[in-house]
């Protein structure tokens, strides 16, 4: 089922765009909840969804459900799982609006832009949480997967060029080599 991205580009774009503000969460619940969310997190970035709806399955009766983080994995790991994307945009989209300062929902969001083939919304949202922690390893692991291209090897050129063409092949095997 193909999903028009387009419907999207208001709500990302409203949050993405918003200013990184620095505030702190709110939670009023253990630290066995807490080491619970962050577990269906780390399972969610390992790509195990079923565990990952699981665990957060298992939260519905504490009040960590409360957590924007337990709301946005649900639906996200829910749609990875059906290819039902939307519901887990939108998820995310409202999380990030309720607690900007998390980097996992970025990543989230990330994750289902991708499989929607909205690559370049995906990589604003792994820059994003990335504003908000620079060091946080699976935003990191995201962009390193997402790949970065090289500038063209002449600048003054496009890139599609067919001098930088050729010498962007020439470069590649230089440097495999």
């Amino acid at each position: 089922m193909q999903i028009d991205p387009s419907a999207f580009d208001d709500l990302f774009d409203s949050v993405v765009d918003e200013p990184a503000a620095t505030a702190g969460p709110d939670r009023s619940w253990g630290a066995d909840e807490e080491a619970r969310i962050q577990a269906a997190v780390n399972l969610f970035h390992r790509s195990d969804y079923g565990k990952c709806l699981a665990v957060l399955d298992g939260l519905e009766t504490s009040g960590a459900c409360a957590d924007p983080r337990v709301a946005a994995f649900r639906a996200a790991a829910g749609s990875m799982l059906s290819g039902n994307l939307r519901p887990g945009v939108e998820a995310c989209i409202r999380a990030i609006r309720q607690a900007f300062y998390l980097p996992d929902i970025y990543a989230a969001l990330g994750v289902l832009l991708i499989r929607l083939g909205e690559r370049s919304k995906a990589y604003a949202a792994f820059r994003r949480g990335l504003k908000i922690d620079s060091r946080h390893p699976a935003l990191r692991a995201r962009l390193a997967e997402m790949g970065m291209r090289r500038r063209p090897v002449l600048r003054f050129l496009s890139r599609g060029h067919p001098a930088n063409r050729v010498l962007g092949l020439f470069r590649a095997r230089l440097l495999a080599a």
